[in-house]
């Protein structure tokens, strides 16, 4: 999924004198289907020792199957939410 995401130039171009790079991945723009999933972030970070970037995470952040805590400040509790 990476791979193919990198192949086109509004995900690439992101990492251009960056330290650090987030990108999220619009997978109907790849035209990929996973039930439930429809944006994918990635995180890499650049390895000055190699020369390269390195994956340091990956994870689904919106679609119907997707889950997210929310924290309430007040109440001292928080709660599940759908991220679709």
């Amino acid at each position: 999924m990476a791979e193919r995401a990198l192949q086109k130039e509004e995900y690439y171009t992101e990492f251009r004198g960056q330290s650090f790079v987030k990108l999220r991945v619009n997978l109907n723009e790849l035209g990929m289907h996973i039930d439930g999933i429809d944006v994918v972030e990635f995180q890499f970070s650049y390895n000055q020792a190699k020369g390269a970037y390195q994956l340091i995470t990956a994870y689904p952040s919106k679609g119907k199957k997707v889950l997210g805590y929310v924290w309430d400040r007040e109440k001292q509790s928080g709660r599940w939410i759908r991220m679709g």
